[in-house]
């Protein structure tokens, strides 16, 4: 309350990232989280712990939901080129980019999540389906429903991955980790086109599925949480005539 007597009351984008409200994120979070962490220590009721981490990943969804590619997908935005030498270049091609960090960020939301019940044996059939939709259901309904197909693709391609699962219990986790996106954003980007909203062009979406479901063989044998890490280091700049690897 002190927040907003002292600097207003956020009404826009500022209430996603303000301090007080992430604080509540971070409670929300722990909340959520209580019945995970007691089935991670028991390595019992599986179903508690995907129900409870999927609490925890539609909240963190919500807060990021300015880059969610669910309630705004970034490959409605079509890519306008224009001579590396004018000064729009950059302005041109940045809802592009910004399309392309929705993907990045989005697979790391869903795939960290993924690994780490995996690596608990905490992930029963049905698991990455349940953590898709978390995640790209409630954000099409931000978005009034309007990017519903596009969603529930996203989900069937999850349904396809417990469905792999299924047949292969023994996936290595690095494979698991490539599925999870090559399949979630083909069904994403599939159901964009089929209700004639996909803009970008075929280097694109098939570029960024390929990006996405890459990274994690970077990462074979790394923790979850050193997937963010890895991604963010294979990440290029946002010129594209300016290609760089980030040090972390």
């Amino acid at each position: 309350m002190l927040w907003h007597l002292t600097f207003g009351i956020e009404i826009g984008l500022d209430a996603l990232v303000s301090p007080t409200h992430l604080l509540l994120l971070t409670g929300g979070a722990l909340l959520l989280t209580c019945p995970l962490r007691a089935a991670a220590t028991t390595a019992n009721n599986r179903w508690s712990a995907v129900i409870s981490l999927a609490g925890a990943t539609s909240l963190a969804s919500f807060f990021l939901s300015y880059i969610s590619v669910s309630a705004d997908p970034g490959a409605r935005a079509p890519l306008v080129t224009l001579p590396e030498d004018l000064p729009e270049h950059r302005a041109a091609e940045l809802p592009v980019i910004a399309g392309l960090a929705e993907y990045l960020v989005c697979t790391v939301l869903l795939v960290a999540p993924v690994l780490y019940l995996r690596r608990r044996s905490l992930l029963p059939p049905g698991s990455v389906a349940i953590l898709v939709s978390a995640v790209a259901i409630p954000a099409a309904i931000l978005s009034q429903l309007v990017f519903i197909t596009p969603a529930m693709a996203a989900v069937a391609g999850g349904s396809l991955v417990d469905l792999i699962l299924t047949m292969r219990p023994k996936l290595p986790d690095a494979l698991l980790a490539s599925l999870v996106p090559a399949l979630m954003w083909t069904g994403q980007l599939f159901g964009l086109a089929s209700s004639g909203q996909l803009r970008w062009p075929p280097q694109l979406w098939a570029g960024v599925v390929v990006l996405t479901a890459c990274w994690p063989q970077r990462s074979r044998g790394c923790s979850p949480r050193l997937h963010l890490r890895l991604l963010l280091a294979t990440t290029v700049s946002p010129r594209c005539s300016d290609r760089k690897t980030y040090q972390l």
